[in-house]
């Protein structure tokens, strides 16, 4: 029996043990060099499914675990008895023949979206990611360190035109939500409650406020930041359309490109490169690991005191009130007070402008399925994949 003594409470005890991370594995596993053949030879299952075949880059064969209990673990179940996945360099579009034709049921890993559905809601309304928001680099030295001042990092805030970049995550065509965001939390996390701090008509952002801000911070004659982007859309496209607001508003920036997303995130995530002002402002995104009951996984990244290498907090935020309310709100054992206190979280981050939050969107793209497939759910956890412990056919084979 395995026995996990806390040394304080933790109200997400039961969403930790469910992330893949918590699975068990046998101690033989340590004589293997991972994901070698040998190791893949002696895998064992813990779930509904086992592997049976499989060549690396050929296919991959599942069949049901013999062992598997139900009555152990009633949230997966084994509806299908086989599942063959064919690997191969295709297309979107060779895939969605497959899946139109009947010869495939489903994409595997990627998803091959269908042109035709557009749901109005986060699939099974599990919840919304902020992607993006703005966060700023606290440690620049830039400006005499003009990112530090709360009016200004207001000024930003009344200055962007967020209404305008939900075109650009819908042009990308994934069948997915976005929507204007106006709270550091969003819908689906724990702590969410729809307010708007620095409301601008439509959305559409206020030029002047921003100007009338910056003026009372010193800066009537403007200023110039460093916006760091990489190319990979729709960064480049939102990266110039806040650059274009903040001109506007009588902020100059200099657009600083950061190429990948690995660049980018070696560059944002470097404590040195922060303090260097590499960096002034960024339009960053967050997804946690699960919606619900998510603080630690979603608030607690972003928002805790945390400059050290490969932070979520980027921007070095730091304010001892939102630290002890984010130790308050892991161990509140009562869930009503915990929201509350994530929620006070959320009101004190918008109230310092840690960030700007602009969009927010769901993280789980809708798949393209064959018609036969019944109950296919995302898992936001393993990056849009379908739950195979979920999936039904009608007619089955």
């Amino acid at each position: 029996m395995l026995v996990i003594d806390l040394v304080r409470p933790a109200n997400d005890m039961l969403n930790l043990l469910a992330m893949m991370f918590a699975s068990p594995a046998p101690v033989e596993y340590d004589a293997y060099v991972p994901d070698s053949p040998e190791l893949v030879r002696d895998l064992r299952s813990v779930g509904p499914y086992r592997l049976t075949g499989y060549a690396a880059g050929d296919f991959l064969t599942m069949e049901r675990n013999p062992v598997w209990r139900q009555e152990t673990d009633p949230v997966r179940h084994q509806y299908v008895e086989r599942i063959e996945v064919r690997m191969a360099r295709a297309g979107d579009d060779e895939v969605r023949r497959e899946i139109a034709a009947g010869a495939a049921d489903l994409s595997w890993g990627a998803p091959v979206i269908s042109p035709d559905r557009r749901v109005l809601d986060a699939d099974r309304h599990l919840g919304y990611a902020l992607n993006p928001y703005l966060v700023f680099n606290l440690r620049s030295p830039n400006e005499r360190g003009a990112v530090r001042d709360l009016a200004v990092r207001r000024a930003v805030a009344y200055a962007v035109d967020k209404a305008a970049m939900v075109r650009f995550l819908d042009e990308m065509n994934v069948g997915t939500v976005t929507v204007t965001a106006h709270t550091a939390i969003p819908y689906g996390n724990v702590g969410h409650r729809e307010y708007d701090r620095y409301p601008t008509p439509g959305d559409r952002g206020d030029p002047r406020r921003a100007r009338e801000l910056l003026a009372a911070a010193g800066y009537a004659d403007g200023l110039t930041l460093k916006a760091l982007y990489r190319e990979d859309a729709p960064h480049d496209s939102i990266a110039k359309s806040y650059a274009a607001d903040l001109t506007a508003a009588g902020i100059t920036v200099e657009l600083v490109f950061a190429g990948s997303a690995d660049e980018y995130y070696r560059l944002l995530q470097n404590p040195a490169m922060a303090e260097a002002g590499a960096w002034d402002v960024t339009a960053a995104a967050w997804t946690p690991d699960w919606f619900g009951n998510n603080g630690r996984a979603y608030v607690q990244p972003m928002f805790q005191s945390n400059f050290a290498a490969g932070t979520a907090n980027y921007g070095d935020y730091r304010n001892p009130v939102v630290d002890r309310l984010i130790a308050r709100a892991l161990s509140e054992p009562d869930p009503a007070r915990a929201e509350e206190l994530w929620h006070r979280v959320d009101r004190q981050v918008l109230e310092d402008v840690a960030i700007v939050p602009i969009l927010a969107c769901e993280p789980t793209i809708p798949h393209m399925t064959s018609a036969r497939v019944r109950n296919a759910m995302p898992m936001p956890q393993i990056d849009r994949w379908l739950d195979a412990a979920s999936i039904w056919l009608d007619p089955p084979d």
